[in-house]
């Protein structure tokens, strides 16, 4: 198009060269000045025909939009209707798109999820929410659980104020756990404990006297907990190390067991590995545990060399330490310096909140409790009281791990058939403890519920650039230039279920796709809070931009033909009285 313009205005030039000059040396010269005007203005006309001319314009308003979503109101629709007469309507719902042009857009209804608010023009936005109705309007649980760990499935409810709901989390048709709601109350918390590995959709339902107002999927993957080697180091024998050494050998651990018999003479035991010799703890040795577990007064009573032997370990290698309280308090000691201890006297039965990624709560434990964690900075809580009160904490060392704990009955438990609640706590002690062993890649999926047909994000962290796919797609991922060890790429699942991410060395990330019709109000939630905040800020962007928006628009040829027109008469006029 540019060498066009560029030949045509080469042309005009040497036209008008060419013709003022015969102008200006014809004879007769009466009316010479409106021959060589009425040229130029001929000359300029066919160059409008020729090359499309352009202006700027600064607009103010070029009108309105009503856009449809779910769940639009009525009765605001005909209000909006009257007040603007003859304003056009779009369905969002039936694909109906928003034209370019439109400065401000009404948007009724439940609003549009951030993929779909981006595609709207940048005009701007009046938001006409819907009234949610009673349901879940917020949820949230970790869909990657380790054996072991709980699934706690924590949200609220909308619409709760006249009448009790019911939840319910079921796997099947089992019942797993129950809650009934008051009226008025919003927050619910449920879980259970997963007995599988791998896949499973439980289903949280919620009723309403005998209505069923939704059931919805809740999808999990339960990895196999790694197998850890644990040493463990006992003053003398007791209860909690003889259940504890029992529940690990059960559930595949590999367990050293040294307990003290007199000054320096140990009685050994072990459980899935051969018999070593643990007389002297040693570099060799401790270079393939993954956590120590040791009573204060054993530690108390080891040898120096091996009390330096276990701190370097920590500092330097990474191994764990967990440490159970007993009367042997040594302030000094490595292992005692992030935590102070204070002294209590109390014998109730208490319920304990375990501070991992759920904050799941326990059955009640009967214990003499002797002591509690003073808080600190330099700690993390991972059990506490009714009253807040820290029992077990952990803290950085170097490379690796403290964990200390004040409880030593924990096997009551066991005892009491809460065996979940058992497996809970140490669980949840050795993987904050246990040496960290790396990982080739971690994938998170975003957002939290993932919906069919629309883009997920994957954000992979890996040390080189990764390749992955889902199923047989290979996803392009982008670097993020902060975090070079992040990496992200979209995916829009076109089938609603179990998707299976690959990564680079062939190992399988699950992750699910949920139907468009799960999880409604969530969905509805989600749309509201991200469409107000859309609008918001579409509103104040909009305000100044619309007072002088600049626009190129085309002038109509039809100027250039008349100008041509009436100069090409003039001139022949102009002639003909010229040889009258």
């Amino acid at each position: 198009m540019r060498q066009w313009n560029t030949i045509v205005l080469l042309l005009l030039a040497a036209a008008a060269v060419l013709l003022l000059w015969k102008e200006w040396r014809r004879v007769p010269q009466k009316r010479r000045w409106l021959r060589l005007w009425c040229t130029v203005l001929a000359l300029a006309g066919f160059g409008g025909l020729a090359i499309p001319v352009h202006y700027t314009v600064n607009k103010t308003a070029m009108g309105k939009a009503l856009l449809l979503t779910d769940g639009y109101d009525e009765d605001s629709l005909q209000a909006l209707l009257k007040a603007n007469n003859g304003v056009k309507i779009y369905k969002w719902n039936k694909g109906e798109v928003v034209p370019a042009n439109i400065q401000i857009i009404h948007l009724l209804g439940y609003g549009l999820l951030p993929d779909e608010l981006q595609q709207l023009p940048p005009a701007q936005c009046v938001f006409h929410p819907a009234t949610p109705v009673a349901g879940i309007g917020a949820v949230s649980w970790l869909p990657q659980l380790t054996e072991g760990n709980r699934l706690q499935v924590q949200g609220a409810v909308t619409g709760n104020a006249n009448q009790p709901l019911q939840l319910l989390l079921q796997m099947g048709s089992t019942l797993l756990d129950s809650l009934t709601l008051a009226p008025g109350i919003r927050q619910f918390t449920l879980g259970t404990v997963p007995r599988h590995l791998g896949n499973a959709v439980y289903t949280l339902t919620l009723l309403q006297a005998k209505d069923t107002l939704e059931q919805q999927p809740v999808a999990v993957t339960v990895q196999q907990a790694p197998r850890l080697k644990v040493l463990l180091l006992a003053s003398s024998p007791d209860f909690e190390n003889k259940f504890l050494a029992g529940w690990l050998g059960r559930n595949g651990h590999t367990v050293f067991i040294r307990t003290a018999i007199s000054k320096e003479k140990y009685h050994t035991s072990f459980l899935n590995t051969p018999a070593v010799s643990l007389d002297r703890l040693n570099n060799i040795l401790l270079d393939s545990i993954d956590v120590c577990i040791a009573d204060a007064a054993a530690l108390q009573a080891m040898p120096a060399s091996e009390i330096t032997t276990l701190q370097a370990q920590v500092t330097a290698k990474g191994m764990g330490m967990i440490i159970r309280s007993d009367t042997a308090y040594n302030k000094t000691a490595f292992y005692q310096q992030p935590f102070i201890v204070q002294p209590s006297t109390e014998v109730t039965p208490q319920e304990l909140l375990l501070r991992d990624e759920n904050n799941a709560v326990t059955a009640a434990l009967t214990t003499t409790q002797q002591s509690y964690l003073q808080a600190s900075e330099w700690m993390q809580p991972l059990v506490q009281n009714n009253q807040r009160k820290s029992l077990a904490a952990a803290a950085l060392l170097g490379s690796g791990k403290l964990v200390y704990t004040t409880l030593n009955n924990s096997y009551s438990w066991l005892l009491a058939a809460h065996e979940a609640d058992y497996a809970a706590y140490w669980t949840g002690l050795l993987q904050q403890a246990a040496r960290k062993r790396e990982t080739a890649e971690q994938w998170q999926v975003l957002p939290a519920l993932p919906l069919v047909r629309h883009a997920v994000r994957l954000v992979i962290n890996a040390a080189v650039p990764p390749q992955i796919q889902v199923g047989a797609a290979a996803i392009a991922l982008a670097q993020n230039p902060q975090l070079p060890y992040l990496y992200e790429g979209s995916y829009w699942p076109a089938a609603a279920g179990w998707q299976a991410g690959i990564g680079t060395h062939g190992d399988t990330h699950w992750w699910y796709a949920y139907a468009l019709q799960d999880w409604l109000n969530v969905q509805r939630q989600q749309r509201l809070i991200a469409t107000r905040d859309f609008c918001r800020l579409q509103q104040n962007a909009a305000v100044t931009a619309t007072q002088q928006q600049p626009e190129q628009q085309e002038l109509s040829p039809w100027y250039a033909a008349v100008v041509l027109l009436l100069a090409c008469t003039v001139l022949w006029i102009e002639r003909k009285l010229a040889y009258t």
